[in-house]
């Protein structure tokens, strides 16, 4: 009787901790995405309607289009040919602040090349969750 009762004891102790370690990793998990979105909506933020070094550009037009049911909208824009990926998020994230599903962003060295394809960059966005992707013409 005796062993039965230590037998249960010890797989009740199996069973607690298994599910502390599940939880614990689930717990993991979760915090880890949920900061990995807590950076992305801060550098949205941050450069959003109020950005302070944010690179100059001119927006030269916009165009709405549609992608798996959702409304979505593309931007032609100006910037200086030479900047960071980081300085074309800025851009990114200053021009798409509405509230379109999507974003894609066309940048170019000049208005008159904005009627092309575009000469610098493109950063398109497959998941507002996620960070754009960016394309480089080399």
């Amino acid at each position: 009787m005796e062993n039965k009762t230590i037998k249960k004891k010890r797989t009740g102790k199996i069973a607690l901790s298994l599910l502390a370690v599940f939880f614990i990793v689930a717990f993991s998990m979760a915090f880890y995405r949920l900061d990995q979105m807590n950076k992305l909506e801060s550098f949205k933020s941050a450069y959003g309607a109020l950005a302070t070094d944010l690179p100059n550009y001119k927006l030269v037009n916009s165009q709405t289009y549609v992608k798996e049911g959702k409304q979505c909208i593309a931007y032609r824009v100006v910037v200086k040919p030479n900047l960071s990926n980081d300085d074309l998020c800025k851009v990114f994230y200053h021009t798409c602040n509405d509230n379109y599903s999507l974003h894609t962003v066309w940048f170019y060295s000049s208005q008159q090349k904005s009627s092309g394809q575009y000469d610098i960059a493109m950063l398109d966005e497959s998941d507002r969750s996620k960070w754009p992707e960016i394309s480089r013409v080399n």
